[in-house]
């Protein structure tokens, strides 16, 4: 049974991607002051580039090879998942230890997904097979310090079923 996009703190996930990612307004003038203001504000937490490269080690290194030994490497100290059951916070070592029994229990294969990021934030949109189950998904990500510290994740479709070809790298 496929599953519907959750709430994320009172509003939709999609309406969250669209206020803070995808905003209509966008000019590069505006990108511009929008990322000096919040460079001055936050710290730099990392580039569009930079985030994209952790997300695509968390999928090709950790999750595509079954490797779970790279958690601590790439999730923060505290790992803050929102997802549809609610939202929990893990540390690294907890999580790799989700992502161990996970790996031992299950194979994954035909990883696919594309990444859309803007600073500190990355949009995954994937799909792969789990013992031969197809999954798809659509996964916001945080990441401080070249690590992620907060995802957002509203359901996985069992029976979606999409097309190899809808995900374009």
């Amino acid at each position: 049974m496929g599953h519907s996009i959750g709430s994320l703190k009172g509003t939709n996930l999609a309406k969250y991607l669209v206020k803070n990612l995808l905003s209509p307004t966008w000019t590069p003038e505006a990108a511009l002051r929008r990322r000096l203001t919040y460079f001055q504000a936050m710290g730099d937490r990392g580039t569009a580039e930079e985030t994209k490269a952790v997300l695509r080690r968390w999928y090709d290194e950790m999750w595509g090879a079954q490797n779970p030994d790279l958690v601590p490497e790439l999730a923060g100290p505290v790992y803050v998942r929102h997802e549809m059951g609610g939202t929990r916070s893990v540390t690294a070592e907890e999580y790799q230890q989700q992502v161990a029994a996970l790996c031992s229990q299950a194979e994954f294969t035909d990883l696919r997904y594309r990444l859309i990021a803007e600073d500190d934030h990355v949009v995954a949109i994937g799909t792969w097979k789990v013992d031969g189950n197809q999954w798809d998904w659509v996964q916001a990500f945080r990441a401080e310090n070249g690590k992620l510290v907060e995802t957002w994740l509203s359901g996985i479709g069992f029976e979606s079923n999409w097309a190899p070809e809808v995900i374009r790298p």
